[in-house]
This record gives structure tokens, sequence and C-alpha cells, in this order.
């Protein structure tokens, strides 16, 4: 994982909280589906780590970045059915909470598994 296709990442992953935060202030441009934000292998990160990053399985690294991944979609389908059912309030919360700390996380991971890959 190149520090470019780090970035990316992080990026990718910051724009799902511009998202919610949109979906949250009633100003969203497309309709957002809980199934589809829960699916962690729908999204670079996860299809990188079902193929790629599969060569490190056994990595103690890579197997939290997977949990925390896991989880990340978890919070978000939550947080989209929360929106989707007018729970604006509680949305918020959890996206400030759970969502955000999931967030530095995964960027704190991926930081730990580029080093790796690169060795």
């Amino acid at each position: 994982m190149s520090s470019l296709e780090l970035q990316s990442e992080i990026r990718a992953h910051s724009a799902w909280k511009h998202k919610f935060e949109f979906a949250i202030a009633g100003i969203q441009t497309e309709p957002l589906d809980a199934e589809s934000a829960g699916d962690f292998t729908q999204c670079r990160l996860g299809q990188w780590l079902l193929a790629n990053g599969s060569r490190f399985a056994e990595h103690p690294m890579f197997q939290q970045l997977s949990a925390t991944h896991t989880k990340f979609h978890h919070v978000a389908s939550q947080i989209v059915s929360m929106v989707n059912d007018g729970k604006t309030a509680e949305a918020n919360t959890l996206l400030n909470a759970d969502f955000n700390a999931l967030s530095e996380t995964i960027v704190f991971q991926l930081q730990q598994m580029r080093e790796i890959v690169n060795r």
C-alpha cells in the first residue's frame, strides 16, 4: 500500500462522514442505503483487505484493521438507518462518537499497515 493509496483510503473514509453530515442536515444529494453502507466488502479498503491484503492475514495489525473496518461499516449502516427513520439527533450523536473514533482508528491502522506492506 503506497502513500498515495493510503491518502486515497483516508479521503474515502472521510467522505463517508461528509455524506452523513449532509444527510443529517437534510441536504443529501443521493439516497443512502443502510445495507450498502454496512457492506464492508464494497469499498476499496474492503476489497484490498479481501484481495491483496489477505497475504497479511496472519499479522495482528491486519486482523485489527479488518475488525475495525467491519465495525466502521456496521456503525455506518446504523447511522443511515437512523437518518432514514428521521432520528437525526441520534444519528449525529453516533456519527460524532463511535463513527469518528472508528475513522481515526482506521487511519492509524492504515498507516501501520503501510509500514508492514512496505517492508
